[in-house]
């Protein structure tokens, strides 16, 4: 009786044991998906204004969200919450001098992380087009 009575101690006690260190119980800490703009091309020249959008895609290729960078210059710096579904963002950009617009698009596609922060970099290397990516 004394070697049954051990044993089952020693089981109940390797099993609470090893159920106290689930990792299911371990709770991760949640960080928003973030992503961050960055233009460091050239100033436009006089009495041009150039303004991006940035639009966001979930993984069927629907737009769930948009941001603006208005009158951007050079160094402007953005950081934008990615909405929970989106998967990927686009750029496309307007530069207008009085009624005259030009529109194209950035020649990439940035690919969001869950709970990182990607960079979206323009630059005066960046290609551009007049199809979405």
């Amino acid at each position: 009786m004394k070697k049954f009575l051990s044993i089952t101690l020693l089981l109940t006690a390797m099993f609470f044991t090893l159920s106290s260190c689930s990792k299911d119980d371990e709770k991760e800490e949640v960080h928003d998906t973030t992503y961050t703009f960055t233009y460091t091309g050239d100033n436009p020249p006089q009495g041009i204004i150039c303004d991006f959008t940035l639009f966001e895609y979930n993984d069927k290729g629907e737009r769930v969200a948009q941001n603006h960078v208005r009158n951007c210059r050079k160094g402007t710096v953005m950081d934008f919450v990615a909405k929970t579904n989106s998967q990927k963002v686009k750029v496309y950009y307007v530069q207008t001098k009085g009624t005259q617009t030009v529109a194209k698009w950035i020649q990439q596609v940035y690919y969001l992380e869950k709970g990182e922060n990607v960079k979206v970099a323009v630059t005066g290397e960046t290609r551009v087009g007049t199809t979405e990516p």
